[in-house]
Formats: structure tokens, sequence, C-alpha cells
């Protein structure tokens, strides 16, 4: 995954795009962007060679500096039903499990805390989760 870049699947597609980090969001700007399926993630991301893949046995996300939680745990402790805990989808780079994101449920997103923004790079992977609406067609 790349700057600029969009990734299709059957349920719709994820737009990435290389954005200067948001100047003084406000305390919930973050949040409230999760609830409508667009996360923001530490652009250094880009150097670790991220891949957008699907969730494997044993995928942990570091939810803090001293700890970290199964993907399996998170998803059936979000109340996320187990069809769509299937179609959950990891980015992965340097240091593991880096975000997880259900495509049903966009706003079900999370971030570890490993690359949440960091003041130092002032730059963002803006990723956004973008449905297909129901009757849309495909593009060829």
């Amino acid at each position: 995954m790349k700057d600029g870049s969009l990734s299709r699947f059957p349920w719709g597609e994820i737009r990435s795009a290389l954005s200067p980090v948001p100047a003084d969001p406000g305390r919930n700007f973050f949040q409230a962007q999760a609830m409508q399926g667009i996360f923001w993630i530490d652009a250094a991301v880009l150097e670790q060679g991220p891949v957008l893949r699907a969730v494997h046995a044993g995928d942990r996300l570091q939810v803090s500096a001293d700890s970290s939680v199964l993907v399996s745990d998170l998803l059936s402790g979000a109340g996320v039903p187990g069809p769509w805990r299937s179609s959950a989808l990891v980015l992965t780079g340097k240091s593991g499990c880096d975000a997880v994101f259900v495509p049903a449920l966009p706003h079900l997103g999370r971030v570890g805390v490993a690359v949440m923004l960091g003041a130092e790079t002032g730059q963002a992977l803006r990723l956004e989760i973008v449905q297909q609406r129901i009757g849309e067609a495909e593009e060829p």
C-alpha cells in the first residue's frame, strides 16, 4: 500500500493518501473520523512497507507500550459477528499488526499505539474505507 493507492474488494475499496497531520484537530476529531471509516496513521508506516491482508490466527495489535491483544479477542469483544470477523483486514509492517479494519463495520477499525500520529513526521497516511452501495455497478 502506498500513497494515493486504491485497494478494491468485493465490498468496496480502501483509499489511501499521504496528508498533512490536521492542525489542532480537537479532542474528538480522530474518533469522529473513525466513525466515518477514516483512519489516520503515522506516515512512518510507509517506510516499513505496509501490507493490507486478511487476519491470521495469532495476530496481535499493540494497544499500549506494554500491552497487546489478540485481534480475534478484540473483534469478539467489540461484538463483531462471526461472518464479519472473517472479513477483517490488518495493516502490517515491521512492528507486526499495526491496525485492524472491519469493512462491514468501518467504525470498528482500531489503530495500534505504534502507528498513532507522531508529531515528528507532520504527515499521516489517511485510510478511508468506502463501501459499495447496493445496486452500484462495479467499474470494469
